[in-house]
């Protein structure tokens, strides 16, 4: 999910949005819950970082960085928006994401704003990144982030049809308001934590986050013990259930 759609704007969630889930204030449910809004981790000493808006140049030298510090992450990429999917080495990259054990996740074709969007509109955006990310590496995701957070029963109700968990995030980094000072950005990560946050929200299409606020964030996981993982881990679902074929 992006605050801004390939910009710097940052929409406010639609007013039609029913309330986001945060599992980790609930006991854990037998299965992750299709077509609800979550917010937060529910495996102790988790720390979930996801990456919007790729598959991008700067891709590559995340992943690397998250392969050095043992640390898995999630990646809810777009078929056209910074870049465009279909392109050879984005495609490498989508593999990669996979074979590396992070989370490919769905974030809509070209990241528009679900909640203006009628049925027919919607169901397209879902079903052409899906038919591109099974063109890829034979699979579907079955996680799924809104863009800009933007979403009302429709959008659920459809996210839900196609089997999708609904992630929202609890640490928002800012990192695309902040590209001149990714201190910022770290700050924002740090007060997260503080809080209590879990699910990280960052942006893998900046080269001020790959250069600076992914090492940044790395060390603090490091420092406080923490582990890092998919949003599918810190929810405690098994690998067999991040994917479908059909």
């Amino acid at each position: 999910m992006s605050l801004a759609p390939s910009s710097t704007a940052s929409p406010a969630m639609s007013s039609t949005a029913p309330p986001a889930t945060t599992l980790s204030d609930q006991q854990a449910p037998a299965a992750i819950p299709i077509g609800v809004a979550i917010t937060g981790c529910i495996v102790p000493g988790t720390i979930a970082l996801t990456f919007d808006d790729g598959p991008h140049i700067h891709t590559p030298k995340i992943l690397n960085l998250l392969r050095d510090s043992n640390v898995k992450a999630s990646f809810f990429v777009n078929g056209q928006n910074f870049a465009s999917i279909n392109e050879p080495a984005n495609q490498d990259t989508v593999r990669r994401i996979v074979n590396e054990g992070h989370l490919l996740a769905h974030h809509t074709w070209s990241h528009p704003d679900l909640a203006t969007l009628g049925k027919a509109d919607i169901v397209s955006q879902f079903k052409q990144l899906e038919d591109a990310l099974f063109s890829i590496v034979g699979k579907y995701p079955t996680y799924f982030r809104a863009p800009f957070f933007s979403y009302n029963d429709l959008v659920l109700q459809t996210a839900s049809e196609r089997g999708y968990r609904v992630i929202n995030a609890n640490i928002d980094t800012k990192d695309y308001e902040n590209l001149n000072d990714m201190q910022v950005g770290l700050r924002n990560f740090r007060d997260g934590l503080n809080a209590g946050g879990s699910i990280v929200l960052a942006h893998d299409v900046h080269e001020a986050t790959a250069n600076t606020l992914v090492p940044g964030m790395l060390a603090e996981i490091k420092d406080r013990g923490l582990k890092g993982v998919t949003v599918a881990e810190c929810l405690g679902d098994p690998v067999a259930n991040w994917y479908r074929t059909r």
